[in-house]
């Protein structure tokens, strides 16, 4: 496999302890959207990632008719193929990593969302990877 141009990686979250959606990434010129999610702490948290092909879109507000985004689904990479609906996102509930992929065909803009996080220390560290290949 022979890629176009190197991985680009983003740095998404930085041992966050609040929900919140991320700043929305442009994913528009890339096959491949890997991410690598590193939950901390005694955890409870639910990560989803929110898409959109919109060109003037806003991740980071609600959805509407005029600010159209959706939840995507997501891939794990040990779930032995079986795909989580992005409504229901990952469940964290335990200290470690979790990585995913979506799958965006068309899709032009991403951001990662904490939904829900508690527990003693808890924190979630987060990164994103792009690649096209050919």
């Amino acid at each position: 496999m022979s890629f176009d141009r190197a991985p680009i990686y983003y740095d998404i979250f930085d041992a966050r302890t609040t929900t919140g959606v991320s700043k929305q990434i442009d994913i528009g010129s890339f096959r491949n959207q890997a991410f690598s999610v590193y939950g901390a702490g005694t955890i409870t948290a639910t990560v989803k990632v929110r898409i959109s092909s919109q060109e003037d879109v806003d991740l980071s507000a609600s959805a509407s008719a005029t600010n159209r985004w959706t939840y995507a689904d997501l891939a794990p990479s040990n779930a032995a193929g079986v795909i989580t609906d992005g409504d229901t996102g990952i469940a964290i509930s335990t200290a470690g990593s979790f990585d995913f992929e979506i799958n965006q065909n068309c899709y032009t803009w991403c951001a990662l969302e904490i939904t829900a996080i508690s527990g003693s220390g808890a924190a979630i560290t987060a990164s994103l990877a792009l690649t096209s290949n050919q």
